[in-house]
């Protein structure tokens, strides 16, 4: 089967055989959890572009949204306690 003899066999033990041609490595595998750990850096990435992105939007413009919507929620709950009070900007920091 294309090895050699090695060691003799004897009464106490088998005959070892050898390989006569020399030992090739396998070949390398790709790496399957390349593509995953791609996608997750990707995954990563957009996420943290997108929280920077709303950090300097909310810095800029998000305050004066987040005051606008909550003057808008005590002028509708007013409305809807039958308070018709007009309520100043003035109370929001």
């Amino acid at each position: 089967l294309g090895e050699t003899e090695a060691h003799h066999g004897t009464d106490k033990s088998d005959v070892v055989c050898s390989s006569s041609l020399p030992s090739a490595k396998p070949p390398r595998e790709p790496l399957i959890y390349l593509p995953s750990l791609i996608i997750l850096l990707l995954f990563f990435s957009v996420a943290l572009v997108a929280a920077v992105i709303f950090g300097v939007y909310y810095k800029k413009k998000g305050k004066a949204l987040t005051a606008n919507l909550w003057h808008w929620v005590n002028e509708a709950c007013g409305r809807l306690s039958g308070n018709k009070q007009e309520s100043s900007g003035n109370n929001f920091s």
